[in-house]
């Protein structure tokens, strides 16, 4: 009998003994339509209508727009959308993979577990059972919260198979990494390092010299540079780094901190919620395993007769340097920080795309667990081991009660999802435009789930989403042409927006004319350009409402005073001071209805953000498209009421109606010139405006 389907079956009856197995109904999407699942599946359904002959190939323009990227940046499991991507029209126009991805994830953890305790031991049947533990771990279990990319923890074991396996072969790391490179980031880089130190263990075992090791790394490397251009990865440039180093970490308490549902007897360790990625919590099976081995060792002679020394040093290094990188530099215990230290900045890179650092510690939990397997094989009697190991998996088992009830009736009985745009309105805007533009454009926008669902369900693009990641610089970009847009009034005839910024708004509402035309419509503000039959969205129609007036008193730009009602773009949330500008130009809009035929005198209180490294500042100032001026500051002359005259003619070609621009010379944040951590662009403070004759 070939033992190896014993494994699989225990890999499958866990499956459904976690889930339920109604996920494997490919049309079933209530369970992943909430948070980061509902993305995971919106970036397969966006990329399944995609262009077939592209390049990079994983390219998903239609989920974004201007700030889109790939299928790897949705964490929709690149492996399986370029599987099923091609039969997409023999597949139901509803179609999820992942119920499968979950499944075939099990089998796997459960395969490779087996495979890699059969390197310790003869017997046939310990293996087995101790593959269950690995199948079982709550550091892997943890990730049907939602990452389900993240669930192929198998990928780990099998990298430690092919560290521990006798014989080196690099067509299997080869295609190892490849595979792992079209699942998740984090999983490849962790298995890269794991070569990397199985390289070192070969050259001491001196099964392959250096220049090989060089030729091979050379070949390894540009293939999987090559695959992942194709898949995606380089799409967004800088915005692959973020924030987040050193709070998504791992508490030095994690591996007994069961979070309260993962143990019935060990308490949740108060302090540690603001880390769910350093979740380690080893299961109390595994714990008291650990206890009762380490009183073995204690009290038994030639305790530390361990195995191969060349392949131990290597992966207790790589140990060492996964733990202290899952610890971050804000190291803690039970959430309270008891040391810090500051890093290199050459390590910025690194530690910006990969500020998760507690998933370090994955290769380390299950070399732990491979630990005290190897212990227990070789120190303990077979029928000893046999009934221990039985008791403690069913004492994990039901000690784990509430996290199996939990994942279990999230499958089984999610709440229900409905797309809610299903009047019979948004079914004849579907096929009047090609995309949805949200108005601003923001990733994970407040209602970015119904809207790319319908859009998607719809074959259109559109510019906002849920992603792991976004170009900045792009996003910014994409802002100031819709804004810009929105301020001329020039709308593309093919595109539906989608209004979530107030002011741009109300800026469109008062511009806006035939054939162009603004509806109220489940409770989306939407502008609907060019309509042929406006009678029809008559009802739905919104009445103008001039919000721009002068009222001949100074404008006060200062929080308590709420005059934020005459700034279009481009500010930041007012201040007790004043608000600032924010991104490279802002807008105002002011109606001065006066019938006075004469010049009229702009006065602007204000200041710039000046520092030693930036100390002068020069803003244009346009009214209607029309250069008027530019403010000038420096470090002696910087806060100050400047002047400027508007000319009559300005006022009378547009019945009073001033667009005030201004456009900054430079453009930088308080933490590019040194002066605080605040990353925004910001260029100068408005405190007031007046006119005046």
């Amino acid at each position: 009998m070939n033992l190896a389907i014993i494994p699989i079956l225990f890999g499958i009856f866990t499956f459904f003994f976690v889930t339920g197995g109604e996920i494997l109904n490919p049309v079933y999407i209530d369970w992943l339509m909430k948070g980061d699942p509902a993305t995971h599946w919106l970036g397969w359904h966006f990329f399944r209508d995609s262009v077939s002959l592209q390049w990079p190939l994983g390219k998903n323009l239609s989920y974004g727009m201007d700030i889109s990227s790939s299928i790897v940046f949705t964490d929709s499991i690149p492996l399986l959308a370029f599987i099923f991507k091609p039969f997409s029209s023999f597949l139901p126009d509803i179609f999820q993979y992942i119920g499968i991805w979950v499944l075939l994830c099990f089998i796997l953890q459960s395969y490779f577990a087996w495979k890699l305790l059969s390197f310790f031991s003869k017997n046939r049947w310990l293996p087995i059972i101790g593959s269950l533990f690995f199948t079982l771990a709550p550091v892997y279990i943890i990730r049907l919260d939602g990452h389900y990319a993240l669930f192929a923890q198998w990928v780990l074991l099998a990298g430690l198979y092919l560290y521990f396996k006798k014989e080196f072969s690099v067509i299997r790391w080869l295609i190892l990494l490849v595979i792992t490179s079209m699942i998740h980031a984090y999983l490849l880089i962790m298995l890269l390092l794991l070569l990397l130190t199985d390289f070192i263990q070969r050259y001491f075992l001196k099964q392959i010299s250096i220049r090989e090791i060089i030729k091979q790394l050379s070949i390894i490397g540009i293939s999987l540079f090559i695959l992942m251009y194709a898949i995606g990865y380089f799409m967004i440039g800088s915005g692959v780094g973020t924030t987040g180093f050193g709070y998504y970490h791992m508490d030095l308490l994690s591996l007994g901190d069961s979070q309260g549902i993962w143990s019935q007897i060990i308490p949740n360790q108060e302090g540690t919620i603001g880390d769910p990625e350093g979740f380690n919590y080893l299961g109390i099976g595994m714990i008291l395993l650990t206890i009762i081995v380490f009183f073995k060792l204690l009290f038994t002679s030639n305790n530390f007769v361990l195995y191969n020394k060349a392949k131990l040093t290597p992966i207790v290094v790589l140990f060492l340097f996964l733990f202290f990188y899952a610890l971050s530099n804000h190291i803690a215990i039970a959430g309270e920080e008891i040391y810090s230290y500051s890093l290199p900045s050459i390590t910025q890179y690194f530690t910006q795309t990969f500020r998760a650092s507690g998933r370090f510690f994955w290769l380390d939990y299950y070399l732990i667990y491979l630990t005290v397997f190897y212990f227990v094989f070789t120190k303990l009697k077979d029928k000893t081991i046999i009934i221990l190991l039985i008791v403690l998996l069913v004492m994990q088992i039901i000690d784990t009660k509430y996290a199996w009830e939990q994942y279990r009736s999230k499958f089984l009985h999610p709440s229900k999802y409905f797309l809610q745009m299903d009047s019979p309105v948004w079914n004849m805007i579907a096929k009047r435009y090609k995309k949805i533009i949200l108005v601003l454009p923001e990733n994970k926008s407040k209602d970015w789930l119904q809207l790319s669902h319908f859009a998607a369900n719809n074959k259109m693009q559109i510019n906002t989403g849920f992603f792991a990641r976004v170009d900045e610089s792009k996003l910014s970009d994409a802002k100031v042409e819709i804004a810009n847009s929105v301020v001329q009034n020039k709308f593309l005839d093919d595109a539906l927006y989608v209004f979530t910024d107030e002011n741009l708004w109300k800026m469109a509402l008062d511009q806006i004319s035939k054939p162009d035309i603004a509806i109220f419509l489940d409770g989306y503000r939407l502008v609907l350009p060019n309509v042929k039959d406006i009678d029809f969205f008559k009802s739905l129609k919104v009445t103008k409402e001039n919000d721009f007036i002068y009222s001949k008193k100074q404008i006060s730009f200062r929080l308590q005073h709420k005059q934020n009602k005459y700034l279009v773009y481009g500010w930041a949330n007012p201040e007790p001071s004043g608000v600032w500008s924010e991104g490279k130009q802002s807008f105002l809009r002011v109606d001065i209805l006066d019938d006075s035929d004469v010049d009229i005198q702009l006065s602007i209180d204000s200041f710039a953000l000046l520092a030693e490294e930036q100390i002068t500042q020069e803003v244009d100032v346009l009214i209607n498209k029309r250069y008027i001026g530019t403010l000038k500051y420096n470090l002696m002359q910087n806060k100050a009421i400047r002047k400027l005259m508007i000319p009559k003619d300005i006022l009378l070609q547009n019945n009073g109606k001033l667009l005030i621009e201004f456009k900054y010379k430079y453009t930088s944040s308080p933490k590019q010139l040194g002066l605080s951590d605040d990353p925004r662009i910001l260029s100068f403070k408005l405190i007031s405006l007046d006119f005046s004759i």
